[in-house]
């Protein structure tokens, strides 16, 4: 779980320091006679009643109620589609893919950036009981051909090309087979499972369906098998695989369920109070539809509680989703930070008109303070709803609650664990801290994920026997049961047998008004056997030197934490999704400091 046996031993240091503390204390009292919490343990409300159903009953129970009303809206394909629309269509496609053979169990993968076919297949697979697998739309081919092979994939539904991406040409290097095939009698060597694929393009390609096939496959039967597995389908069914970030190494497939889904929507939506709308809520969701906040917060957190969500583009561009957020009068708006940064740094953000927007939605990565600070003034926001989570917990396990918290609060914590989860932090033997006392953060809940795809090691690390899911988040929890990231466990730098959390630095640093972005990584040091090293992104027209940001930190924040090193990038390594991959950062920080491991 740690980078170095040296970091080990300061947690496990820290761990012994905490344990000494409270093993005088019993183990009944876990609450003080005030009401206030002594260990970091907290159960979310359970006044939301858990919801047994599949996704595909959820759609149709939304239909019966929201007919008419605009579900969803893709402002650069032009669409808006209804409930019922969207139900019509999902319905032909369910009865396509069945056409074409896709049964219960098998894998269908989308390798596609936000596009209205992306949401029509993730309704039909969840009506047919057929798996959704995201792929990560900047995947290369070594990266698809591992993700495809992985999870046994039936059938790839593929854009030709996006931006500077030849899908069309990365499917065909993987299985040449494909030039010479007839759609739907793929053999592959390389991909054994794999015989279908299906492009998304007004071109024709040998070997592949297109999705119009599809939408046009189905007969009367194939219909009424679609209809007949309405009852069968149980809500504890495995329905999607996605495959984790990557920050910190390689990703896994995560299965997750028709219950972890529908419930964790059904909860997010009445923590960001759309019951509360005397009309239908409109929330802008910028996210990558690979992603389970973008797929899932974003659609089917809106389709459960009868609103309206808007995806601005095929790709994130802040134009187009500043636009659209002003042209639908969207009231929540979505991002992770990076998103948030390029909202606010728009050369012609003050012509936008935003007034419709009063709530914040931000996750993905965590977010500075001051970041925060910016949003509500430049937006003029009244709420903002932080989210915790991970793709284990199917996005989300913490958030504030926009009608109960202070605003400090909301910029400040992660707010509290959601209805019906559980929230712990324990120290390295898995023990419960007292509060006040960092740890790993763990959750158990409806939530939780199946397993990893077939990686029985990997799922064991991480989902425990008594259900406990390991975050690998380092985090304190206060006496009311809010809780505050201190950072990745595998981010914390242990220098000179300290342990300092990066997110600290960085959040200083963002004060100056020079940087737009930084971001600290841990780089080898033969004395102390690791320095801190800041990468600082400046402000377009800005100029600073390593000694001014050294100066600016010394006196300001504990000298151990002033960074040794200070290196100026023009960009970070990111993820689709906008997370810095640090283990990349922290070797481009040694490749230019010359620094080799200790």
């Amino acid at each position: 779980m740690f980078r170095n046996v040296g970091t080990a031993r300061c947690i496990a240091r820290q761990c012994c320091r905490n344990w000494k503390g409270r093993r005088h204390l019993s183990r009944s009292s876990k609450h003080l006679s005030s009401g206030k919490l002594q260990w970091s343990y907290s159960a979310g409300s359970s006044e939301t009643p858990l919801i047994g159903k599949t996704i595909d009953q959820a759609l149709e129970a939304a239909v019966e109620k929201y007919a008419s009303r605009t579900f969803c809206v893709f402002s650069d394909e032009n669409l808006r589609l209804t409930y019922e629309e969207t139900r019509a269509k999902v319905n032909q496609l369910a009865a396509g893919l069945t056409a074409i053979g896709v049964d219960p169990g098998d894998r269908v993968a989308v390798l596609a950036p936000n596009i209205s076919e992306y949401i029509l297949l993730q309704y039909a697979l969840a009506r047919m009981g057929a798996l959704l697998v995201t792929i990560n739309p900047a995947y290369q081919v070594g990266e698809l051909q591992h993700a495809l092979k992985k999870v046994g994939c039936k059938v790839l539904v593929s854009l030709d090309k996006f931006k500077t991406l030849d899908y069309h040409r990365m499917i065909t290097a993987i299985a040449p087979e494909l030039s010479t095939s007839k759609p739907g009698e793929l053999k592959s060597k390389n991909l054994p499972d794999l015989k279908h694929v299906v492009f998304v393009s007004p071109k024709r390609f040998t070997g592949a369906w297109s999705f119009q096939d599809l939408m046009d496959a189905g007969e009367s039967r194939h219909y009424k098998q679609v209809e007949e597995l309405f009852y069968k389908l149980q809500f504890d069914d495995p329905i999607n695989i996605l495959f984790t970030s990557g920050t910190t190494g390689s990703p896994k497939g995560t299965v997750l369920t028709h219950h972890n889904i529908v419930n964790i929507c059904n909860s997010s939506g009445i923590r960001l109070g759309y019951p509360d709308y005397k009309d239908s809520a409109s929330i802008l969701c910028p996210v990558p539809m690979f992603h389970v906040s973008g797929l899932y917060v974003g659609s089917t957190t809106t389709l459960l509680h009868g609103g309206k969500v808007v995806w601005p583009s095929a790709g994130f561009d802040a134009t187009k989703a500043l636009k659209a957020s002003q042209d639908e009068r969207v009231n929540l708006m979505s991002g992770i930070p990076t998103m948030w940064i390029d909202y606010l740094n728009h050369p012609q953000f003050d012509t936008f008109d935003l007034s419709s927007v009063h709530t914040g939605l931000v996750g993905g990565s965590q977010c500075p303070e001051e970041l925060m600070r910016q949003m509500v003034e430049g937006f003029k926001l009244e709420a903002l709803f932080i989210l915790y989570g991970m793709t284990e917990c199917t996005a989300l396990v913490c958030g504030t609650d926009p009608k109960k918290d202070s605003m400090k609060m909301q910029m400040s914590s992660i707010g509290k664990a959601i209805d019906n989860l559980e929230t712990k932090i324990v120290d390295q033997e898995g023990r419960v801290v007292p509060v006040g006392t960092s740890g790993e953060l763990c959750c158990r809940g409806f939530s939780t994920m199946l397993h990893y795809w077939e990686d029985e090691e990997k799922t064991r690390e991480t989902l425990r026997n008594d259900g406990w899911l390991y975050t690998g988040d380092t985090a304190t929890m206060d006496e009311d049961g809010y809780t505050y990231i201190v950072g990745r466990s595998k981010d914390m730098i242990c220098r000179g047998g300290e342990n300092i959390f990066p997110a600290e630095i960085e959040d200083y640093l963002l004060t100056n008004e020079k940087v737009q972005s930084a971001q600290v990584v841990g780089v080898p040091d033969e004395r102390l056997q690791e320095e801190i090293c800041a990468c600082i992104l400046l402000r377009q027209g800005e100029q600073a030197t390593e000694e001014e940001i050294v100066a600016f930190c010394k006196g300001n924040i504990s000298h151990q934490k002033v960074p040794r090193h200070v290196i100026f990038v023009e960009s970070f390594p990111l993820t689709p999704v906008g997370k810095v991959k640090k283990y990349v950062l922290r070797e481009m920080a040694k490749e230019k400091l010359g620094l080799e491991d200790v």
